[in-house]
C-alpha cells in the first residue's frame, strides 16, 4: 500500500508528458497544414502572372498571396515581363555603323542586322527597296506617282506605256512592228530638294521628250548633246552635256553607249536618271524615240528621315507579316502587301504636285525623328 502514491505518480507523469507530446505535435501538424494551403493558394502557385516566359518570385516581404515580382526571360522587361526590349536603341543594336547597316528590332528574339542600299527602278518598273525588297508597280499610263516624299525631298514619276520587243500588228493601220504594248515605265521624273540653310526649292525634271534643240548636228552630236531625252533645271531646259549648279546640288550630263544620264550630287545626295533609248531592232524613226525611250532611276546615296514616305522611300523602314518577318517580295502587280494603303494613295495631280495621302515634303520635320543615311556603298 506505501508503493501506490509512486506508482500513481509516475503513471500521471507520463500520461501529462504524452499529452503534451500531442497537443506540441498537434499544433506543429496543424500550422504545417495551416502552411501548405496558405502556399497552395499563393499566385505564383496558380496560372503564370508573368508574360513570355518569366518566372514568378514570392515576396519575401510579406506573406500576402498577392505579392510576387516576375524574373523576365531574355529580351523582355517591364512588371510581368510585357514588353520587348528594343535592343536597337543602344549602339544600332550591335549591327555596326547605322550609315551602313539597319538594326531591326524583332519581339522577343535578336534583333536583325539589314545591309542598306540604295533604291533603284528600272524598266517597267521593277523597284528594289532600300532594304532589299523586290516588287513591281504596274500604276496607269500617264498617271503621276510619288516615289520618295520627305520634309526636304521629293522625287516623283509620270508612268507611261511600255513597250518590249515582239512582233505586233497595228489593228487599225495593219501596219507590223518590232515591239509590242506591254506594261509602263517611267517616262518623266521630277527631283525636287529644299535647301538646309535657307529653305529655297530647287528642282530637276528629267524626261524622255526634247524640250530644246542641241546646237551641235551631225557625228559630233554625242559628244555635245544628250542622246535623247532632256532636263529642265528651274525652269531652264538643256541638252547640252557638262555641269551646272542649283543651290547646293551640282547637276551632271553625259552618254553612255545606250542612254543618256543626267546626275545630281551634294552632301546629303547622289541620283542619276537614266535616259534609255529604243534598241537599234525595234527600228524606231528618230520622231518616235521619245515615245519608245524610258527612264531608269538608280540612287547611289541620300539622307532620308524616319518620316520619309513615298512609293520608294517607305522601304527605308521594315514592314513584318503575321511572323514578325520581313517582308522582301510580293507578287502582286502594285506592291500589294509591301506598301501602305493601294496605289491610288500615291496618285499626284501632276508631276510637280507634292500632296498625295501620306505627304511629307514641304512640312515641318518632328522633333522626335531620326535621320539614315542610305548609299550603295553598304554592299548592295
Amino acid at each position: 500500500p506505501g508503493a501506490r502514491p509512486c506508482c500513481s505518480l509516475q503513471l500521471g507523469l507520463l500520461l501529462s508528458s504524452s499529452l503534451a507530446y500531442t497537443m506540441v505535435f498537434g499544433v506543429r501538424a496543424l500550422a504545417l497544414l495551416f502552411t501548405v494551403r496558405a502556399s497552395a493558394s499563393h499566385v505564383c502557385n496558380g496560372p503564370n502572372p508573368c508574360a513570355n516566359g518569366g518566372k514568378c518570385i514570392p515576396s519575401q516581404d510579406n506573406g500576402e498571396k498577392e505579392d510576387f515580382s516576375c524574373q523576365c526571360s531574355p529580351f523582355w522587361t517591364g512588371d510581368t515581363c510585357q514588353t520587348d526590349i528594343d535592343e536597337c536603341q543602344e549602339d544600332n543594336g550591335g549591327c555596326g555603323d547605322p550609315m551602313y547597316y539597319f538594326c531591326m528590332n524583332l519581339m522577343g528574339t535578336q534583333p536583325t542586322c539589314l545591309v542598306i542600299g540604295g533604291g533603284q527602278i528600272n524598266s517597267d518598273p521593277h523597284f528594289k527597296g532600300f532594304l532589299g525588297q523586290h516588287f513591281d508597280v504596274q500604276g496607269v499610263p500617264g498617271s503621276n506617282y510619288s516615289l520618295i516624299s520627305d520634309y526636304n525631298l521629293a522625287i516623283n514619276a509620270q508612268f507611261a506605256q511600255s513597250y518590249a520587243t515582239g512582233f505586233h500588228v497595228d489593228p487599225s493601220s495593219l501596219y507590223m512592228t518590232n515591239m509590242r504594248p506591254d506594261k509602263t515605265w517611267m517616262s518623266s521624273i521630277l527631283i525636287a530638294w529644299r535647301e538646309p540653310r535657307d529653305e529655297a526649292t530647287h528642282q530637276v525634271v528629267v524626261s524622255t521628250e526634247v524640250t530644246t534643240t542641241c546646237m551641235v548636228e551631225g557625228k559630233s552630236r554625242s559628244r555635245h548633246c544628250m542622246l535623247g531625252g532632256s532636263a529642265i533645271v528651274d525652269g531652264l531646259p538643256t541638252v547640252q552635256l557638262g555641269w551646272t549648279q542649283a543651290g547646293s546640288v551640282q547637276i551632271g550630263t553625259s552618254n553612255s553607249r545606250s542612254f543618256s544620264r543626267v546626275q545630281l550630287k551634294s552632301s546629303h545626295m547622289e541620283i542619276y536618271v537614266d535616259c534609255v533609248l529604243p534598241p537599234d531592232s525595234w527600228a524606231v524613226e528618230d520622231k518616235d524615240v521619245p515615245e519608245f525611250s524610258h527612264l531608269n532611276l538608280k540612287i547611289v546615296r541620300v539622307h532620308l528621315s524616319s518620316e520619309a514616305h513615298g512609293i520608294l522611300g517607305q522601304t527605308a523602314r521594315p514592314k513584318l507579316d503575321t511572323r514578325q518577318q520581313l517582308i522582301v517580295t510580293t507578287e502582286g502587280p502594285n506592291g500589294e502587301g509591301l506598301l501602305d494603303g493601294s496605289i491610288e494613295d500615291y496618285v499626284l495631280e501632276s508631276l510637280t504636285s507634292t500632296r498625295f495621302v501620306y505627304s511629307v515634303f514641304g512640312t515641318s520635320e518632328s522633333q522626335s525623328g531620326s535621320t539614315v543615311s542610305l548609299s550603295l556603298a553598304g554592299g548592295v
